[in-house]
């Protein structure tokens, strides 16, 4: 049986893998230690959704709102995310300009599919999924432009602009898994203006564009001097919402939109109707202000205590965004060609220590040696407890 090449080169999510060894192994070490393993490897939401998002889609079944969805989304969706777009100072778009979509994973696998083949750009370490899934699955040419990690995963310019002359995109995570950081405007508006200037589509993944702690967040889809912009975004961690898989899609030219919504009916059929209709509810809910500041409180504090609880030797940078912090698991000094072994080894040794980390390779080869801690699925003493254990391990105290 001849397999399509898209196909045969997608992998499993070094993120699933570890989460599935975690699973097995883990009763055993609650067992013989008495100690709760910690699950430092997902950016699972460890929060209750919105309640209102229930009531929505209790709503929805009453009224009637579960037939068929409408390609591309219907239209009292599409009406919420451009009052939400202008509420985030997102002006001048119209239904034509929005895409719903399950999730940002298939908005990201859209774009990425109408550019089946090209290549793309986009900064070092990289979320995991565009390298076993998105990237394989639509035959996308990557090139890396690794960020700075001694300056707090800052962006190179330099290296920005010799990659775009090749590239036919630029993906681009903000605020960013797996390090944390959030890019401040003025780097955002060079990036976008340097997009520009070589025709390339800036594909913007705004999956935790909603959990900002520090620093000054913006969305270049804002820009209306810039139409080469995409930006895709998902409710999963916007609302603690990881299941019901929606999000959408929003780009300045309408005939892109267009092309994506024949895509998308034709792979899935649409987002299910009671479940647009429950986020559209929830976008506007007089519940939503207060719910989401209690969220960010929460998520604030997970990031204080992992940061906080670091040990300054491991030269860790504080997350100011999203659910992450990434951080070197190799001494200083340690030879590039051992790194990958060492960053297998300190898995393992942590593993055994009952603790989930996602090696750093799963985020491009150049990240070889660290490894992604997540704080977003568990309660403040687990992190401070699973912080401390993290430290004794990799500093070798245990």
């Amino acid at each position: 049986m001849r397999v399509h090449p898209s196909f045969r080169n997608i992998g499993m999510s070094k993120i699933v893998e570890v989460s599935e060894n975690a699973r097995l192994r883990a009763p055993e070490f609650e067992s013989r230690t008495g100690q709760p393993f910690i699950y430092f490897q997902r950016g699972e939401v460890g929060y209750p959704v919105a309640p209102f998002i229930a009531d929505g889609l209790q709503e929805a079944i009453q009224k009637g709102w579960t037939k068929y969805p409408k390609s591309g989304g219907e239209s009292f969706y599409k009406q919420a995310v451009i009052q939400d777009l202008a509420h985030r100072g997102v002006e001048n778009i119209q239904p034509e300009n929005v895409l719903a979509t399950c999730g940002g994973q298939e908005g990201l696998q859209l774009v990425f599919s109408y550019f089946r083949g090209k290549t793309c750009a986009g900064f070092t370490p990289c979320w995991g999924c565009m390298f076993d899934n998105i990237f394989p699955y639509t035959e996308t040419n990557f090139i890396p432009v690794p960020l700075r990690a001694a300056d707090g995963w800052s962006i190179d310019f330099e290296l920005v602009e010799k990659a775009l002359p090749s590239a036919d995109t630029f993906y681009f995570n903000n605020p960013h898994n797996p390090t944390g950081r959030v890019f401040p405007r003025a780097d955002v508006e060079r990036l976008c203006g340097l997009c520009a200037k070589y025709g390339v589509l800036l594909v913007c993944d705004e999956a935790y564009r909603d959990l900002v702690f520090t620093g000054e967040y913006s969305t270049p889809i804002a820009d209306e001097r810039f139409q080469n912009i995409v930006a895709v975004t998902t409710f999963s961690k916007a609302f603690a919402a990881t299941g019901f898989r929606i999000g959408y899609t929003v780009c300045r030219r309408a005939e892109l939109i267009d092309y994506l919504t024949r895509g998308e009916y034709t792979q899935t059929a649409g987002v299910p109707t009671p479940i647009q209709y429950a986020f559209a509810k929830a976008m506007g809910s007089p519940a939503c202000a207060a719910w989401t500041k209690d969220y960010k409180a929460e998520m604030r504090a997970r990031a204080r205590a992992m940061a906080d609880h670091l040990d300054p030797r491991l030269k860790a940078h504080a997350p100011e965004g999203a659910f992450y912090c990434f951080i070197n698991l190799a001494p200083d000094g340690t030879p590039e060609q051992d790194l990958l072994s060492h960053e297998k080894g300190m898995v393992e040794r942590l593993m055994n220590s009952g603790i989930a980390v996602v090696p750093g390779s799963a985020f491009g080869r150049s990240c070889a040696g660290y490894a992604r801690l997540s704080f977003s699925t568990l309660p403040v003493n687990l992190i401070e407890q699973g912080v401390a254990r993290f430290n004794k391990v990799v500093l070798g105290e245990l």
